[in-house]
């Protein structure tokens, strides 16, 4: 989990999944996953595990993000 920003002393986070044993010294495609919610709901802890698994198996590095 990293902050990628701040806004009124709230940190907004992003999670980011790598695959076991996948280099990160190349250039690698990124799947950026932003969660439903229409502005008011959510998190980016609500993801479907296959589909993550899926990009991931394909090499592909996955990250999931809040936003306020």
């Amino acid at each position: 989990t990293f902050t990628y920003k701040m806004i009124d002393n709230i940190f907004i986070s992003a999670d980011v999944f790598i695959s076991t044993g996948k280099s990160t010294a190349n250039p690698c495609p990124i799947m950026l996953y932003i969660h439903a919610g229409g502005w008011t709901g959510g998190s980016r802890a609500n993801f479907s595990t296959p589909l993550f698994m899926e990009f991931l198996k394909r090499g592909f590095v996955v990250v999931s993000i809040d936003y306020r």
